[in-house]
């Protein structure tokens, strides 16, 4: 069964009062959730209350309400779990070239065995994507040791980000590092959507040993088809908003080059005007002569066939290396509705064990 979402965007549509379209087999999803929160507990009881849901901005509803109205038999119940939490700020983790990446760290303030749940993310983990789940405090306060880093090259992190270039090693080092934390017991999984669902694949076709489940939102399948090129033709105003509205900025800033902040700025400000510029190739808005800014967006451009480049880091090629059970969740309207279900389908077809496959969500 694969969990989708009617969306416009990232997350899931109701009507005025909070019910949720047909399509919702409400019984089969609380049985497939409940399935899947159990390995993601690793043995541990758990609920599905703590899938935390986010309407579109059109919907007048509150998450709560949205919970309530996908699982109508398990009424979310969003207070906090038994656990008292404690949170340290900037923990840092040194990858096998050693660049030190920094994460928040949100766990049980009584001594015990926990699993641990990373979000590795380049969109500032002081947010840790509260706009669409529950904020890290709230699982850990279930039990869970919660882990929110940033990626190499974002926010508090060394290094300079290169988008999906250094995901398949950094979240392999980060995800035995997080396996090895005080208080862990050695298993780790991972959540977000997005990119941070990149994160997570990337990290899983790596085989961490301590990897024990995934749940990837909204995400592809491919970084060429599906995600920067579309039938073979550039997805214009997907791939120059995105590095402008969150991603290149903090190279910029860290470039020291003021001209470049002030160019992304700009943008940002009348990001429709800028899908007119041609050519491609020239596109000001990312300084093209500097490329620790966003070298990868014109690397994109350049690279317009699903050639090595693309290859190094699809997905679909690697369902093979996946030994562990996923939860994939999709928007119905979500730009990368077509990567969600190939994922899904790949896991269940191909994936690397008895369990990946026959626990694919």
């Amino acid at each position: 069964m694969f969990l989708g979402a009617a969306a416009n965007g990232h997350g899931f549509s109701v009507d005025s009062k909070g019910h949720c379209a047909d399509y919702f087999d409400h019984e089969a999803l609380q049985r497939q959730c409940d399935t899947f929160q159990t390995t993601l507990a690793f043995g541990r009881k758990s609920h599905v209350s703590q899938i935390t849901y986010w309407p579109p901005d059109h919907c007048a509803v509150w998450r709560d309400r949205i919970v309530g109205a996908l699982l109508p038999s398990a009424r979310a119940d969003i207070s906090k779990g038994p656990c008292a939490v404690t949170k340290l700020i900037d923990v840092p983790a040194k990858m096998r070239d050693g660049i030190t990446l920094l994460a928040d760290v949100y766990r049980p303030i009584e001594a015990g065995s926990y699993p641990v749940i990373l979000m590795r993310l380049p969109y500032d983990k002081a947010i840790a994507q509260t706009y669409v789940y529950a904020s890290p405090e709230f699982y850990a306060s279930h039990c869970y040791i919660v882990v929110i880093q940033d990626v190499r090259g974002q926010y508090a992190s060394q290094g300079t980000f290169y988008a999906f270039r250094d995901e398949m090693n950094d979240g392999y080092d980060s995800v035995e590092w997080a396996a090895a934390l005080q208080g862990s017991n050695g298993k780790v999984g991972m959540y977000g959507f997005s990119y941070v669902g990149a994160t997570q694949w990337l990290a899983a076709v790596m085989r961490p040993p301590h990897l024990a489940a995934i749940v990837p939102g909204m995400t592809s399948s491919d970084y060429y088809d599906g995600w920067s090129y579309e039938g073979g033709a550039w997805s214009l105003a997907f791939e120059e908003s995105w590095p402008i509205s969150t991603i290149a900025l903090v190279n910029a800033r860290r470039t020291g080059d003021q001209s470049s902040v002030a160019k992304i700025l700009e943008a940002a400000g009348k990001i429709a005007q800028t899908y007119n510029h041609l050519p491609l190739a020239d596109y000001p808005w990312l300084s093209p002569g500097v490329p620790t800014v966003a070298g990868y967006f014109y690397d994109w451009l350049a690279h317009d066939t699903w050639d090595d480049y693309w290859q190094q880091w699809s997905i679909r090629k690697r369902y093979g290396r996946v030994q562990i059970p996923v939860l994939n969740f999709g928007g119905w309207y979500d730009v990368f509705l077509n990567g969600s279900i190939e994922n899904f389908v790949g896991m269940r077809k191909d994936s690397g064990s008895d369990t990946a496959r026959s626990e694919a969500r």
